[in-house]
């Protein structure tokens, strides 16, 4: 009971002493506020359709309190061109309203949250010594770091593959407006309005709302292309800069670079199918594969056992 109580003691001492250090190497002082305000002012994306009315909650509030206290540590710690590498992914996946360094508070924040959870429940449920308490404690103060990273590269591979998906049947609508005498803006305006809610569509009409802002609507396409990073959508936006410049037809272009995306979509899909077979033969032979085994041979080994002293 004694030694419990102490290993118990020395975890708490110890997470305490490890919030009070971030505390103490994040406590802002003026200056420094003043400069993460002008970052903040400076990194500030458009605002998206609609959130002008959204009221912050006060769990979103506690949350932004934690970052910004956090942030003087985060600023130290990132690196310009970790920063411009962040930031890249960060518009990759779509969060424009995260700067690269509240994504870095987050991630120390993350740092020491997961020990903390994780260890709790794990002296709560096992008996775990100090040396375990240590060596999980580290463990998890890594993982909890890198999670952040980990969860935002997977972000980033979804947010592609529903553009991609979602892509043919854009370029498909807004052929059809182009082809009934549409301009290109009021065709895309169209296709904002018809089309049903996706992250291509959310693209579309934020680069819909650059060019009412005074963004030239080539330069307009170029960034959106450049931001999401697809290589099928920014083939279709080439297209598109080279039919303006050239003057041939637009409907024309979309709808070859809509067929050419669909034969990607299917190769893409038949290469899955391939692949499935491969896959499937690791949990056949763990988990179906003992099982016939025991079936088909368990009687046997049974009778031979019991008619065997």
């Amino acid at each position: 009971m004694n030694s419990t109580i102490t290993v118990l003691g020395i975890f708490i001492l110890l997470m305490g002493s490890v919030t009070m250090l971030i505390l103490a190497f994040a406590k802002p002082k003026e200056k420094d506020d003043i400069n993460i305000r002008l970052e903040k002012l400076k990194n500030q994306q458009p605002i998206i359709k609609g959130e002008t009315n959204k009221k912050p909650d006060k769990l979103q509030t506690e949350i932004n309190q934690l970052l910004r206290t956090v942030a003087p540590l985060a600023k130290r710690m990132l690196s310009p061109k970790a920063a411009d590498t962040l930031n890249v992914k960060l518009l990759r996946a779509g969060k424009y309203e995260t700067n690269p360094l509240n994504f870095t508070a987050y991630r120390i924040i993350s740092a020491v949250v997961f020990p903390i959870i994780f260890l709790t429940l794990g002296y709560m449920a096992f008996d775990m010594g100090l040396q375990e308490i240590i060596l999980a404690f580290i463990v998890l103060t890594v993982l909890g770091y890198f999670f952040p990273i980990v969860r935002l590269n997977r972000q980033i591979q979804d947010r592609h593959k529903s553009i991609f998906r979602a892509l043919p049947d854009i370029l498909d609508l807004l052929t059809i407006c182009l082809e009934a005498g549409m301009g290109i803006n009021e065709a895309l305006n169209k296709v904002v309005e018809k089309s049903r809610i996706s992250e291509l569509r959310d693209e579309i009409e934020r680069t819909l709302r650059e060019i009412q802002l005074g963004n030239p609507r080539l330069q307009a396409l170029r960034d959106m292309a450049k931001r999401i990073d697809l290589k099928e959508l920014s083939s279709v936006v080439i297209s598109i800069v080279q039919a303006e410049q050239m003057g041939t037809s637009l409907a024309k272009t979309l709808k070859i670079q809509s067929e050419i995306i669909r034969d990607i979509r299917w190769q893409k899909a038949q290469e899955l199918a391939q692949k499935a077979p491969i896959k499937i033969i690791i949990p056949i032979a763990i988990f179906i594969f003992p099982t016939i085994f025991i079936i088909i041979f368990g009687p046997l080994v049974i009778g031979f056992i019991t008619n065997n002293p």
